[in-house]
């Protein structure tokens, strides 16, 4: 073997192990860095969208869950009884009260108001109650009309108004506070002793 080709597989500084160990230790540290590196993206990519994904949550739940809602009061069945045989006319109604709120809705008792050509011709009284969440209550009340002499006409024009004020408890926690106003309009037609339309408001 010539001097040449001992130099190239001894070499003379004697150092080629410890190179290639320092080497291989600098390849494993650089490696664990980038390891920790990517973990770190990883953790702050995770955090990011856990706050992104809160805030979307709650503007979700802010808009929808949370929003406190009116109930929606209305009539909606109407019958006449006594009208034309010498007696006091009788309204028999039934109302529905929608509570669209993700809570339950309760109101004390209210006063509906009876008018025809703008008099007072009634009253019937709403007793306190609750409507639970995302639901509608029908119930029923009646009330003796007051039309005094004027039975002559062809139709009666009767309008109802009342409004409820309760509060609305949401998920619970939350209580608002929230009305419910009634605004219907009914005619009475003497020929046959029939509602002919219900409309409200």
């Amino acid at each position: 073997m010539t001097e040449k080709e001992m130099q190239s597989v001894y070499p003379a500084n004697g150092h080629t192990q410890n190179g290639d160990t320092e080497a291989a230790s600098g390849a494993a540290h650089d490696a664990a860095e980038e390891l920790r590196r990517q973990k770190k993206r990883k953790w702050i990519k995770f955090i990011i969208f856990f706050i992104v994904g809160n805030v979307v949550v709650n503007s979700i739940m802010a808009v929808t869950i949370q929003k406190a809602r009116n109930p929606k009061f209305r009539l909606r069945e109407a019958n006449v009884t006594n009208f034309s045989n010498g007696g006091t006319p009788r309204l028999d109604l039934v109302f529905t009260l929608k509570n669209t709120n993700f809570g339950t809705y309760k109101y004390p008792n209210a006063t509906l108001l009876f008018t025809h050509q703008g008099m007072e011709v009634g009253r019937a009284v709403v007793k306190n109650n609750k409507v639970g969440w995302r639901t509608t209550k029908r119930f029923r009340l009646s009330v003796d009309l007051n039309l005094g002499n004027d039975l002559n006409s062809t139709v009666y024009p009767i309008n109802v108004q009342g409004k409820l004020r309760g509060k609305a408890a949401i998920m619970v926690m939350m209580k608002k506070r929230k009305g419910a106003d009634l605004n219907c309009t009914m005619d009475i037609v003497s020929a046959t002793q029939k509602i002919s339309t219900i409309a409200c408001k």
